[in-house]
């Protein structure tokens, strides 16, 4: 009888410390800019820093963000036009979470805004905001956000906070400014077209502003059929030279290497921003960024 009693007692104080130790689950939006002001690189450096605040809190888990970002696809939700604290709740209460990390940003002459609210999907009301003015600057609002993150969560994040973090799998770290991580391997899709790359992969695809951040933070070395890309942490990732395909004939396969990035090419959109590199041109000083035919097929390496 006494050990049948110490049994429930046992199982009672474990079942309360498992209630007790829940954490709350929170999807974390991607920024709404209505003016268009800020590009998508500050944007996800914003959203990075929330997701990363979330993860280190004691109280809050954040929500897988591919499954969030599929449920405002499905919904048609779109960031930079009109929306509205229903439409939010709707979307919270599909993934089944208990906040939405809404973020508002605008940015005039060198500037950067922000405000950043948490939405209560039960209530369908905020439980808590912040704001602040912030240099458009990577080292500046990644600073920023993340001491807003701090208020917003109690978590104390360092500007390489990710680097003290549980990276994700297949991720790699490599003390960027943003905290951008980098996929470790290509996509197993071959070279594909622009609009095969963005419906497949949405806004995991690297911006203009992120390639142009790992060519300048990392050193590139020539290493026979790609480059390895390496990080001042020391850490490194592999960018192969799988050619490019032209009217379905794959060329140069081991001499270049072409990448899309997500950002559409100003002059004509019908092309894109897309990373070329070849072996003679360590540091792609000469290649650069350039805007690429969408019909071209390229390869596709993933951030988060």
């Amino acid at each position: 009888m006494f050990n049948k009693k110490l049994l429930i007692i046992l199982f009672s104080s474990l079942s309360l410390t498992v209630v007790a130790q829940q954490k709350k689950t929170v999807a974390v939006l991607d920024p709404i800019c209505r003016d268009n002001s800020v590009n998508a690189f500050y944007q996800q450096m914003v959203r990075g820093s929330m997701e990363s605040a979330v993860t280190a809190s004691a109280e809050y888990e954040a929500y897988d963000r591919s499954a969030f970002d599929q449920i405002q696809k499905e919904q048609a939700f779109q960031r930079t036009g009109a929306v509205n604290d229903s439409q939010i709740k709707k979307m919270g209460e599909l993934a089944g979470v208990d906040y939405v990390l809404v973020s508002e940003v605008s940015a005039y002459e060198g500037y950067l805004s922000a405000i950043v609210k948490i939405l209560n999907v039960t209530t369908g009301k905020y439980d808590k905001s912040t704001d602040d003015l912030m240099e458009l600057k990577p080292n500046a609002v990644k600073s920023k956000c993340n001491e807003m993150a701090s208020s917003l969560f109690g978590s104390s994040l360092s500007q390489n906070s990710t680097s003290k973090m549980q990276v994700p799998a297949g991720y790699v770290d490599l003390g960027l400014p943003s905290g951008t991580l980098w996929k470790e391997h290509n996509e197993d899709c071959g070279l594909i077209t622009y609009n095969q790359a963005r419906n497949y992969y949405s806004n995991s695809l690297p911006t203009k502003e992120q390639w142009e951040e790992l060519m300048s933070n990392c050193h590139w070395t020539w290493i026979g059929n790609g480059y390895k890309v390496r990080g001042g942490n020391g850490q490194s990732i592999i960018l192969p030279a799988a050619g490019f395909k032209d009217e379905g004939v794959t060329n140069y396969v081991g001499e270049v290497g072409y990448y899309w990035s997500s950002s559409l090419y100003p002059e004509d959109w019908n092309y894109s921003w897309g990373l070329p590199f070849g072996a003679d041109e360590v540091g792609l000083s000469e290649y650069g960024l350039g805007g690429l035919p969408h019909e071209m097929g390229l390869s596709i390496r993933l951030v988060k």
